[in-house]
């Protein structure tokens, strides 16, 4: 639980985490995780009164287990040879969650972990950037949703949203001071009051409402996939930790990547399958560059989906 909330690790890094990616500096654990799901190598640090938790599950590891991997079964007051598996990584949020009485516990995966340590750091203040050097995420767009999911965060949006309403009544005078006969008359300089201001009420909450113009915004293909997968959990009323790859495979529906690969496919093959004598040239040649950037986009999409 530790390595996992601290280094908002997912099951399956934290059941291949050696013995070798534990480094001692002082009062300080440093632990390396090379394998990751994107392929992104990081690190986290333990110290405080965690360091002296884990040092003591260190001195219990058992030295006769042919496997280098740092976490070890505990049975009866010691660690055996047996490491701990990934699934077994993945029912310890289930575990907690019933120990603590929390509702739904069977809501709680493997994936509570990462998603614990997000929320933590994001409750904390935690600008984007650094959420997302913490769990090495390339795309914006989850590190985003933890931010806007932050209490501190909406408590922040509300302050400022409270301090921009101004609730005060604005006392204004009804008529202007007597001036000398000798003053250039300037009344048309002034604005004219509305009959709420008249009134001494707050003005209308339409007046405080900036209206911008509209921005295009520009989205990755990671963007993409976050957000196809985020619809397909509103669809089908899953929460939002849950696995991406699990809930696609159980409803035996095409994730984005797939669907991807199938439209980018489909396209040479209506190609050669047309009647037009240029096209089918250009489709029955496989060194064209149309050809070549077809099997570029087909092989890295099937590595990107398998990795």
């Amino acid at each position: 639980m530790i390595f996992g909330v601290t280094g908002a690790c997912r099951r399956q890094e934290l059941s291949e985490v050696t013995a070798k990616d534990v480094e001692t500096h002082g009062q300080m654990l440093v632990i390396k995780i090379n394998n990751t799901k994107n392929k992104v190598p990081r690190s986290f640090a333990i110290h405080g009164p965690f360091y002296d938790i884990v040092k003591k599950y260190e001195a219990l590891r058992t030295d006769k287990a042919k496997s280098d991997r740092f976490f070890q079964n505990y049975q009866k007051g010691r660690c055996v040879a047996q490491p701990i598996g990934i699934n077994k990584f993945g029912a310890m949020p289930k575990e907690i969650a019933k120990f603590l009485n929390l509702p739904d516990p069977d809501l709680y995966t493997g994936h509570s972990f990462r998603r614990t340590s997000a929320t933590l750091l994001a409750d904390s203040g935690a600008d984007l950037l650094t959420l997302k050097r913490h769990g090495g995420w390339r795309s914006s767009t989850v590190a985003e949703s933890y931010v806007e999911d932050s209490v501190r965060n909406k408590s922040n949006i509300c302050t400022q949203i409270t301090h921009a309403i101004n609730l005060e009544p604005q006392v204004k005078k009804m008529c202007p001071e007597p001036q000398p006969s000798t003053s250039r008359d300037t009344s048309y300089l002034l604005p004219r009051l509305s009959i709420s201001e008249s009134l001494n009420e707050p003005p209308p909450l339409s007046s405080i409402f900036v209206h911008n113009e509209p921005v295009s915004p520009t989205f990755t293909q990671e963007d993409n996939n976050e957000i196809y997968n985020n619809d397909f959990r509103m669809l089908m009323g899953l929460p939002r930790f849950c696995s991406a790859s699990g809930m696609f495979a159980q409803a035996h529906v095409d994730d984005y990547y797939a669907i991807m690969r199938k439209k980018t496919a489909s396209l040479p093959c209506r190609l050669r399958a047309c009647t037009n004598s240029i096209l089918m040239t250009v489709a029955g040649r496989y060194d064209s560059p149309m050809m070549r950037h077809f099997l570029q986009v087909l092989v890295s999409k099937t590595c990107s989906s398998i990795c």
